[in-house]
């Protein structure tokens, strides 16, 4: 039983993964800033 498994290019998904995940950071970030939220501010580090 051999089966040869080949990986697929995966780049572009974490590359893109990682963009949203920092984008949404920086969002959480700036509203918890703007509204003196600790909460936000401290889940968004």
């Amino acid at each position: 039983m051999s089966e040869i498994h080949t990986a697929k290019n995966l780049d572009n998904k974490i590359k893109l993964g990682l963009v949203l995940n920092f984008g949404f950071t920086l969002f959480e970030f700036g509203v918890g800033i703007f509204s003196g939220s600790l909460a936000l501010i401290s889940d968004a580090g």
